[in-house]
């Protein structure tokens, strides 16, 4: 009879919970993509992305971004733990669950760590300052001009469907014009430029604003790639060397 720790262990470390996991991410990602349009890109993560459960129709609780992630780092660590036997056979499995928790770290990294701020531009401003939420000043290592600003919208409705930023980028004294659209940042000596929102004047001038993100963890995911792919191919390399041995007869 099973012990009540290897019981609670194994549903901790069940693959069931990793594709629970998995879904709700890919739910997370339709519903913050879809909330974007109308709210902003910060607006969206922080409802979907950086809360622990968020109200869905004001009543019902949802899982955020915050809880799946920490629940899918318990379930990868305590099957690289528990799970997997040891033994060369199951490199590759071990090297992929290390670089899934090394890309999960990286999202905790920026989640706390990084810093947020928001650039608004008139066409024809420029600036090296944005403001955190707050209303914080954060000095920029780049100038950045507001050229023109566009946006589409669904045929025959007032729902956008793609805005962007045309910006002349100052570096160094040598000018380099960049767009930045929805999902198309520009990056810059560790700072990304992501399209936020834009604003309506009544003047009718376009107003954009955009997003500005200083992560500390940007390197991590790539990493984890890195680890994860390795594993993929390891795992590969492993299963044809299996195959590739005669059977033995009983």
């Amino acid at each position: 009879m099973k012990k009540r720790s290897d019981i609670v262990i194994g549903m901790i470390a069940s693959l069931r919970l990793t594709v629970i996991c998995l879904l709700l991410f890919f739910v997370l990602t339709i519903l913050g993509t879809i909330y974007q349009v109308h709210h902003g890109l910060f607006a969206a993560q922080q409802r979907f992305f950086d809360s622990w459960i968020f109200p869905v129709f004001r009543v019902v609780p949802f899982p955020g971004g915050q809880l799946v992630m920490t629940v899918l780092f318990v379930n990868l660590l305590f099957s690289l733990l528990f799970r997997l036997k040891l033994g060369w056979r199951y490199l590759g499995l071990a090297l992929i669950h290390l670089g899934l928790l090394t890309l999960l770290v990286g999202g905790f990294v920026s989640h706390y760590f990084s810093q947020e701020s928001l650039l608004t531009l008139g066409e024809g401003d420029s600036s090296s300052v944005a403001l955190t939420r707050t209303g914080e000043k954060v000095m920029l290592p780049v100038t950045l001009r507001l050229l023109n600003f566009k946006k589409e919208f669904y045929p025959n409705s007032e729902i956008p469907k793609n805005f962007s930023s045309r910006i002349e980028v100052d570096l160094q004294g040598v000018p380099r014009e960049v767009e930045i659209s929805m999902n198309r940042p520009f990056r810059y000596k560790g700072y990304a430029f992501y399209q936020e929102s834009y604003i309506d004047a009544a003047s009718g001038r376009e107003v954009s604003t955009l997003a500005v993100t200083k992560n500390y963890g940007r390197l991590i995911p790539y990493m984890a790639t890195v680890v994860t792919s390795l594993g993929l191919i390891v795992h590969f390399l492993i299963g044809m060397l299996r195959r590739g041995q005669p059977t033995r007869d009983a």
